[in-house]
């Protein structure tokens, strides 16, 4: 389901332009209803500000390393 947001954004991935990676090729997604910031925004993906949602991760096709890696996936560490 889609969250209606001023920037029309419901997905984030490795296709998107301008996404701010590390050195070692890792992204930080910032999951939140309101903009981390200029330095941060192309990594945004807007959330509710309040109730439920949830992340749903996909991977087309999904590589055997990526599948690996998920299933140790670091946590989604909530913020405030």
């Amino acid at each position: 389901m889609e969250i209606p947001n001023l920037i029309n954004r419901c997905s984030n991935g490795d296709r998107a332009r301008g996404l701010v990676t590390e050195s070692d090729g890792s992204m930080t997604l910032h999951l939140r209803s309101h903009s981390p910031g200029p330095d941060w925004e192309n990594n945004w993906l807007p959330t509710p500000q309040q109730g439920v949602w949830f992340v749903a991760p996909c991977m087309y096709p999904p590589r055997p390393a990526a599948v690996d890696a998920c299933r140790q996936c670091p946590p989604i560490n909530r913020v405030r």
